[in-house]
């Protein structure tokens, strides 16, 4: 599906939800590259690199139809008909990175300019944290943003794939689950401590 006029599937309902989606303003990629046929989304996880063979989203993952940024891309470079709206302005831009002439993305701190979104590389690659309670100093995103920062995934539930439980005052339900399963608590100072992230990140 590279090249080739695309055949709406109007007998296929998942295929046909998908293609709504993909006509909707909030579908307005960021930038386009016709000769390569690539193209680029902004999703609530982030940057999606996009061609209409493959796309590095949730959608398409394991999926034997194209997510909504494959027709979406499609529609843009002309080869599956629909008539789509365009608004730049209602497109949710990720917060950890800043779009670079609407193709690449580049780090804040440091400049640098990247074609695929960069793998955190840090004490908590591999690990997936749950946070629970309230924290002195810290609301939830900047909690978040320093265990992504430092190469880790933040979940919003504990379970048995649960690296750790980061304890605050006034800790839920989560507290308990993470005893029931044998999940490891800290509070915040230890585990900014064992992390071996700094509080000023």
């Amino acid at each position: 599906m590279t090249g080739e006029k695309w055949i709406i599937q109007t007998d296929d309902e998942e295929w046909m939800k998908r293609y709504e989606k993909a006509k909707a303003a909030d579908m307005t990629p960021l930038g386009i590259e016709p000769t390569a046929q690539f193209g680029v989304f902004s999703g609530r996880h982030g940057i999606y690199n996009t061609y209409p063979n493959k796309c590095n989203c949730y959608d398409n993952a394991g999926s034997q139809r194209p997510c909504k940024h494959r027709l979406r891309l499609a529609m843009e470079l002309g080869l599956l008909d629909g008539e789509y709206s365009s608004d730049i302005n209602a497109v949710k831009y990720p917060k950890d990175a800043a779009v670079v002439t609407k193709l690449m993305y580049v780090d804040s701190e440091t400049g640098e300019a990247f074609n695929e979104r960069p793998v955190p590389v840090g004490a908590l690659n591999g690990y997936t944290v749950v946070i629970t309670g309230e924290f002195d100093g810290f609301s939830r995103n900047e909690l978040t943003a320093i265990i992504v920062r430092a190469g880790g995934k933040v979940s919003s539930s504990v379970s048995k794939r649960t690296s750790c439980l980061v304890v605050g005052d006034n800790p839920g339900s989560k507290l308990m689950k993470a005893h029931e399963l044998g999940i490891p608590t800290y509070t915040l100072s230890d585990f900014l401590s064992i992390a071996g992230v700094c509080k000023e990140m």
